[in-house]
């Protein structure tokens, strides 16, 4: 019961990082594209 408890508790945690990380590469993405944007304008 506990193990369950613990796994579920660990996949959670493992989806909270991947959005974060998935929510982090997207920012990033958009900064590099508005720093090629106003470079190109430039």
């Amino acid at each position: 019961m506990g193990r369950v408890k613990r796994s579920t508790g660990k996949d959670s945690l493992t989806a909270e990082v991947f959005f974060s990380e998935y929510l982090c590469s997207k920012a990033f993405l958009l900064l590099i594209q508005c720093i090629g944007i106003s470079m190109f304008l430039l």
